[in-house]
Order: structure tokens, then sequence, then C-alpha cells
């Protein structure tokens, strides 16, 4: 082959190679873009949902909790249900 006809064929895939590595970069480049908008997305979906439950534990935060009974009020529970077991018992036994 003659040198002309090399340079035809070595410009014309020099031309190629260009449009092949451009298309590339454009795919690349718009992937890259969208993972990180989707990335973005993802953050603020996950900041706005901790932010959103907070809410929910104030309030129950702000009605408190019943006081544990002490051994006093264990005591005297224990012998009103006695009681009530007794008297309970007794009107089964008289057949009411």
């Amino acid at each position: 082959m003659d040198p002309e006809t090399l340079n035809a064929m070595n410009e014309g895939m020099y031309r190629a190679l260009l449009t092949l590595i451009e298309g590339i970069t454009l795919i690349v480049g718009l992937a890259s873009a969208l993972f990180v908008i989707f990335c973005l997305g993802c953050v603020t979906f996950g900041v706005f949902a901790k932010l959103r439950q907070p809410a929910r534990r104030r309030q129950s935060v702000l009605t408190p909790a019943p006081p544990e009974p002490d051994e006093y009020e264990l005591l005297v529970l224990k012998t009103l249900d006695d009681g009530l077991d007794n008297s309970l018992r007794t009107v089964a036994d008289c057949g009411g």
C-alpha cells in the first residue's frame, strides 16, 4: 500500500476514535450526573425522614410515665385482691 492510502485510513480511524471517545465520555458523564442526583435525593429523603420521627417521640415524652408502685402500694393491692377473691368465693358458696 502506498503512504497516501495509509494516511487516509489513519485520518478516518483517528476521527472515528475521537467520536468514540466523545460518546463514551458523554455516557459516563450522564451516568455520573444521574448517580449524584440520585445520591442527593436519598440523603435528602433520609434527613427528612429522621426529622419527622423525633416529633412523634416528643409527644410521648410530654406525657410522663406513671410512677412505679412502692412496697406499701403493692401490699395494699394484694390485700384488696385477696379480699375480692374471698368475697367472690363467699358469694359462690352461698349459691348466689
